[in-house]
């Protein structure tokens, strides 16, 4: 099948990308409530938790897009810094198949191109991959 790229600003439910369909995804943010809408500032103020976990749960929906079943995978990369404080801290709302994930945490290195580290950190997850997942190579990751 011809490769392509998909571009959206909200593409946390409602999309079915199984198996071969999406097998990388990048999320820059974690997709919090607009500020600037009334109803999400008023229930923020009333209960902060709620704001914090309709983030996650979209979040999950979203790495969920491209994770269908349990024989299903795909790299994601989260840009966000918070993920991580999100991750320690809200633990316990977050599945077991999401916490069973291999999380890579993202500190450049001094001197190389973002583009170098990106791809640096690609081949890392596609290396954790392939020991799960035997058909998967580097060549075949990136249509050489």
């Amino acid at each position: 099948s011809e490769k392509s790229i998909l571009i959206s600003p909200s593409l946390w439910e409602g999309v079915d990308l199984k198996d071969d369909l999406s097998r990388f995804q990048i999320i820059f943010k974690v997709p919090f409530g607009y500020l600037g809408d009334k109803s999400v500032e008023v229930r923020k103020k009333i209960d902060n938790e709620w704001y914090i976990i309709d983030a996650l749960n979209k979040l999950i929906q979203g790495v969920g897009r491209s994770v269908r079943s349990p024989d299903d995978y795909a790299i994601t990369i989260i840009f966000d810094k918070n993920f991580g404080i999100l991750l320690s801290q809200y633990n316990e709302h977050f599945p077991k198949w999401f916490l069973e994930s291999k999380f890579v945490k993202v500190i450049p290195r001094a001197g190389i191109s973002r583009e170098t580290w990106l791809k640096e950190k690609i081949l890392e997850c596609i290396g954790t991959m392939r020991t799960h997942h035997e058909k998967i190579t580097i060549e075949e990751f990136f249509g050489q």
